[in-house]
């Protein structure tokens, strides 16, 4: 699913990091690109939220899920 993802922001500059905690971990993607372009993406691979970072503002997390 990564390297799909990967192929799908293939326009885009991509760095690659990752986090973990405890006995989690995961890859992460940082996209430079418009944040309503990596939501469109993010729905399409079926994740629940994206993080944004815009200069001189604190991180937003940005849930993805419709509310019920």
């Amino acid at each position: 699913m990564q390297k799909s993802l990967r192929q799908a922001l293939r326009r885009y500059p991509v760095l690659i990091g990752s986090g973990s905690w405890r006995g989690w971990s995961e890859a992460h993607l940082i996209v430079l690109a418009d944040a309503r372009v990596l939501q469109h993406i993010a729905r399409r691979f079926r994740q629940n939220a994206i993080v944004t970072v815009r200069p001189r503002q604190p991180a937003k997390l940005v849930s993805l899920t419709r509310s019920v």
